[in-house]
């Protein structure tokens, strides 16, 4: 299809996103006269994508998005382009807790209800589990990748964006460490492991899920910027994957010699002395009460969200609980 005939079948609204490999338009769609989002990402050759085999799992499970079609297309200057069209699916679990943020900011009490939260988060982990049981690893899981639909009351979530995904079938082929946000992103990951499993997908869950209470990100980490002018200059707090490390270590205190042993397999050799010498400055340091911190801001209606937070939060990637254990063991039915 060239760039003649796309614009012929398609006509933009306006950009709903942007990422490192491609761009994502709301669309009406000519065809049909739907609106529609419609992915656009260069593309080197013609072989299908990891993006789109996950989207074909995606018409497996309500908590996935899943692709309508997808087709390629030419630019003027002759490079490829993937479209991939699909449902507009509401709007961003980031922006929806941005949206309550807002209100606890007129009233300190106000929190997303137990039961909502709860809600989002078991089908977040269908979602996740449906993914987890081919052995493939999303490797972004953050809230601006999980879609939320209100239709009267009752929130239907899910888990968009399978660009970083991919199958952790073979063991012996590494994997590439740096992906995932950062905030959001694995110890393992934050020590440059490249053979990792999906439990990097179960932190980064953890990560999500405790945001829902929080209504800000539980890691967040960064430098403070430069706004005003030289004369405003303010020290950098927070830099990098080292600093994100001591920042995960404030909230679990220091990981144990198996969680380090853990951590650090796939590790390159300098990431694990960086790590030696990370933990050893660590030693003694205990961790916060996260559980009760937690639920004295969601109530003891959302201690089953609590519990699973805490089970997920772990240093060693072992010790993750699994998304299948969650929703076997009923834990937040």
């Amino acid at each position: 299809m060239s760039s003649h005939t796309l614009s012929h079948r398609f006509s933009v609204i306006r950009q709903l996103g942007k990422g490192t490999f491609g761009k994502v338009f709301l669309v009406t769609d000519a065809v049909s006269g739907a609106t529609r989002a419609l992915k656009r990402t260069q593309k080197w050759r013609k072989k299908e994508s990891r993006e789109v085999l996950c989207l074909e799992i995606g018409k497996e499970s309500p908590n996935l998005i899943s692709a309508e079609e997808v087709f390629y297309s030419y630019t003027p200057s002759g490079f490829m382009v993937q479209n991939i069209l699909m449902e507009n699916a509401g709007y961003t679990l980031h922006r929806y807790v941005a949206s309550h943020l807002a209100l606890r900011q007129k009233d300190q009490t106000h929190n997303i209800e137990a039961s909502t939260a709860i809600s989002i988060a078991k089908q977040v982990c269908n979602g996740l589990f449906a993914l987890h049981r081919r052995a493939v690893a999303h490797r972004d899981l953050k809230p601006e990748n999980v879609l939320i639909k209100d239709y009267g009351g009752q929130i239907l979530a899910r888990i968009c964006d399978f660009g970083s995904s991919k199958a952790l079938t073979n063991q012996g082929c590494p994997s590439m460490p740096y992906i995932c946000s950062r905030w959001y992103r694995a110890p393992e990951l934050l020590l440059g492991s490249t053979n990792y499993t999906v439990a990097v997908d179960l932190w980064s869950l953890g990560c999500v899920l405790a945001e829902l209470i929080l209504l800000r990100p539980l890691l967040e980490c960064e430098p403070h910027n430069q706004k005003h002018g030289m004369q405003e200059q303010k020290p950098i707090r927070c830099l990098g994957e080292p600093f994100q490390i001591l920042k995960i270590s404030e909230l679990l205190g220091a990981p144990t010699r198996v969680d380090t042993e853990s951590l650090c397999t796939g590790c390159p050799e300098r990431a694990k002395a960086l790590a030696s010498s990370i933990f050893k400055q660590m030693v003694g340091l205990a961790p916060l009460p996260l559980h009760d911190l937690l639920l004295s801001v969601i109530g003891i209606e959302g201690k089953p969200l609590v519990d699973v937070v805490c089970q997920l939060l772990r240093w060693n990637p072992r010790e993750r609980i699994p998304v299948k254990t969650i929703l076997d063991g009923h834990y937040l039915d």
